[in-house]
């Protein structure tokens, strides 16, 4: 199963209440997620916190995301509205 797929299947999965693709979803992309943060803040207890509240705001609203798109488009232009949002 290429990523798209994966990803797609871990958000339905998430969407009901699965607490362990949610997790998975996190362990993929925390560390791309953190990265972005990191790089636009300079602090990494900043980048952290970032990292945190998008996977929150990610999850939800899970409901917004569309399908088309890759889910790590999605989920980074969330870290990098966030960042910037936070300078």
């Amino acid at each position: 199963m290429n990523n798209e797929r994966r990803d797609h299947a871990l958000v339905e999965r998430c969407k009901r209440g699965d607490r362990k693709a949610l997790g998975e979803l996190i362990g993929q992309y925390e560390r791309p997620v953190y990265n972005a943060a990191y790089r636009i803040l300079g602090n990494p207890d900043d980048a952290a916190d970032i990292t945190q509240s998008v996977f929150l705001k990610a999850f939800e609203r899970l409901g917004q995301y569309d399908p088309k798109y890759q889910f790590f488009s999605w989920i980074y232009r969330i870290a990098l509205n966030d960042s910037i949002n936070q300078l």
